[in-house]
């Protein structure tokens, strides 16, 4: 799930599963801050396009700042855990 530009969050993939080995998982989010795009998304090994979502952004008199929030959603009704690892953001790669 990510939010596009107007602040709707918008799925961008489902079936992925943090239930297999390893235990800890990598994300990384690629953005091109000049087009204001997100490029793509990488969970574990799988290569996610979403360049069709801009990136949304508020007007702050505070710094410039990213945010990345991962949430976590359990296909059963019970409590679950995720040990979140290496997230990473990257700008102006091809």
């Amino acid at each position: 799930i990510t939010r596009d530009s107007t602040a709707t969050l918008q799925e961008i993939a489902s079936g992925l599963s943090i239930t297999q080995a390893p235990l800890f998982h990598a994300l990384k989010v690629v953005v091109d801050f000049n087009a204001t795009k997100y490029v793509r998304v990488i969970w574990n090994s799988t290569e996610i396009d979403v360049s069709q979502y801009n990136l949304y952004s508020a007007a702050s008199a505070l710094t410039s700042q990213i945010r990345v929030l991962v949430y976590l959603f359990a296909q059963e009704n019970t409590a679950k855990t995720a040990y979140v690892d290496d997230v990473i953001v990257t700008q102006n790669e091809p």
